[in-house]
């Protein structure tokens, strides 16, 4: 799941998530709307936020035949 379609399906809005992650609004907006790959750190920190609802291959774009096949529980 891309990380906008998380903050609007979970109505959380980048400032909160923000704070969550230990990051700026606006570098939640860049790393959100693909105007800016996030560092190693903010990207883990990402994925434990949401769960894993939001993947490293999401916010790195991975083509999808190189993506990680994990079954989720």
């Amino acid at each position: 799941m891309e990380l906008l379609d998380y903050l609007h399906t979970r109505k959380i809005t980048m400032a909160v998530f923000g704070e969550r992650v230990k990051r700026a609004q606006s570098i939640i907006s860049r790393i959100a709307n693909r105007k800016h790959r996030p560092d190693p750190t903010t990207a883990v920190r990402i994925v434990v936020v949401t769960k894993g609802a939001v993947s490293l291959d999401d916010l790195y774009q991975t083509p999808a035949k190189f993506r990680a096949d994990i079954i989720r529980v």
